[in-house]
């Protein structure tokens, strides 16, 4: 399922540190707002909800694996990051 990530200027969100092209995986069963998955939104926009456009860094993703999902974000257990978006 593609998705949008946003990601601090270093290109990382929680301590986790994503690179282009590379796949995560987490164990366990993922849950919304924990560390337990990957946290990301079907609509690019809705990404702003939770990163300032002004300080942040945007990703297509790639998600797969268990999924805990909430209206307008996802907690996936696999995530790839495909490319970086500009505004």
């Amino acid at each position: 399922m593609k998705t949008y990530k946003g990601l601090d200027e270093n290109f990382c969100c929680r301590d986790m540190q994503y690179e282009i092209g590379k796949k995560y995986k987490k164990e366990g069963n993922p849950k919304l707002c924990t560390s337990t998955g990957f946290h990301s939104c079907e609509n690019p926009f809705d990404v702003f909800n939770y990163h300032p456009p002004s300080e942040s860094r945007f990703a297509e993703c790639e998600i797969d694996g268990k999924m805990d999902k909430e209206t307008n974000k996802i907690c996936s257990s696999d995530i790839r990051i495909k490319t970086e978006l500009t505004l």
